[in-house]
């Protein structure tokens, strides 16, 4: 959870800035930038819901001082929406360009940061709702990165439904969004301490710890 939360903020706060500066405060409104109308319709009508329920005081005060725009602008809007739902914003932008610019941060293509978006929406329900998860086949799969020197260089293509290629690009994502983080560091000591929880179940490589990534800090242990 702590890494999906930093991933989502930051991938919130990059599709609301380009947006904003590309088309103005209001102009993520525009259907016209959007693929498929009926998934523009869903997402409009609940974010709707989501402003109309919101009690935040940002909300408030503009419901209380505007009405021309209706609407709140991006940045505002951006912090009531869920994680589901911004994926259903970026997943429906229509111009390649635009998808390319909220996923170059992460130095990842548009596809596998949409892919990965709709993917941490599913693992966070499950610990938000203390489901089992360390052993589960998940359904909702990610896209594996092909570029080499990135995170596929430490993840697991022959069990792509198991939790360790979660942990594997979180752990690369983390080093963008939080620098200096020690969160690969916890999960290899967390693996460490559950000897009951069996690595292979969780999709890890037999030699995920001479891995790249993980490679330095089993060294250090």
């Amino acid at each position: 959870m702590d890494a999906i939360e930093r991933v989502e903020v930051s991938l919130r706060g990059t599709w609301a800035h380009h947006l904003a500066m590309k088309y103005g405060p209001h102009g993520y409104l525009d259907p016209l930038l959007y693929w498929r109308a009926d998934r523009y319709a869903q997402a409009f009508s609940r974010l709707i819901e989501d402003l109309e329920r919101s009690k935040d005081t940002f909300v408030v005060q503009y419901r209380e001082k505007y009405d021309d725009p209706e609407h709140p602008p991006i940045w505002m809007t951006a912090e009531v929406s869920s994680f589901g739902q911004l994926s259903m914003w970026y997943s429906n932008l229509k111009h390649r360009p635009d998808r390319r610019a909220v996923s170059k941060p992460y130095g990842l293509d548009e596809s596998i940061i949409i892919s990965l978006a709709h993917h941490l929406t599913y693992v966070r329900n499950i610990c938000a709702h203390h489901g089992r998860l360390w052993n589960k086949q998940i359904t909702v799969k990610m896209t594996v990165p092909k570029i080499a020197s990135k995170p596929q260089t430490c993840m697991n293509e022959v069990v792509p439904g198991r939790l360790y290629n979660t942990l594997a690009v979180l752990g690369y994502l983390m080093g963008i969004v939080a620098p200096g983080t020690n969160w690969r560091q916890q999960i290899l000591e967390l693996v460490g301490s559950c000897p009951l929880a069996d690595p292979v179940a969780m999709g890890f490589p037999a030699n995920w710890k001479a891995l790249p990534a993980w490679k330095l800090l089993s060294t250090s242990e």
